[in-house]
């Protein structure tokens, strides 16, 4: 089965009727599929919203990702900062080394603020993440590795790629 799902959760890079062209453009080239937006719903990972939301909810419960006041500007320093003294730049969690009483001041002082989180997964940094790809074979990586605890959810409410896919 050869079906074609559209990724659209990057909303600023939406092109008008570039759907419908790069569709075109398949067909053009003589490529037939059985399934896709135009034959079934939930195509667009746009239509998925709910289930990515139920998703990143239990993640939250769970305490496998939290909600991420940091703002562009702080992100930018702070990469320019690692950049600076020859670090690889990596997210640093905001809250690392916050009591619960620091940690909800924090928060409330970012929401009065008017910051909107964003959601981010929480990676083991001590943990090893492994498993096997069909083509490279077994993947292995340190969760100290691999950049820090990523975004799942952007400030728009949509997930991000590496979250819906």
């Amino acid at each position: 089965t050869f079906l074609i799902r559209i990724e659209d959760t990057e909303r600023k890079l939406h092109v008008e009727d570039g759907e419908r062209s790069q569709l075109e453009n398949l067909r053009w080239l003589g490529m037939d599929w059985d399934e896709s937006p135009e034959s079934h719903e939930n195509y667009r990972q746009s239509e998925r919203l709910d289930l990515y939301q139920k998703y990143i909810d239990q993640l939250l419960a769970e305490g496998k990702a939290y909600k991420s006041y940091v703002t562009e500007e702080e992100l930018a320093a702070e990469r320019e900062r690692q950049e600076v003294a020859g670090e690889t730049p990596r997210y640093i969690n905001e809250y690392l080394g916050m009591s619960e009483e620091e940690k909800a001041a924090y928060i409330a002082e970012r929401e009065a603020a008017g910051i909107i989180p964003t959601v981010r997964l929480a990676v083991n940094e001590s943990g090893i993440y492994k498993w096997h790809d069909m083509v490279k074979g077994d993947i292995e990586f340190e969760g100290g590795n691999i950049g820090g605890d990523w975004v799942i959810q952007k400030k728009d409410g949509y997930p991000t790629y590496n979250f819906a896919v």
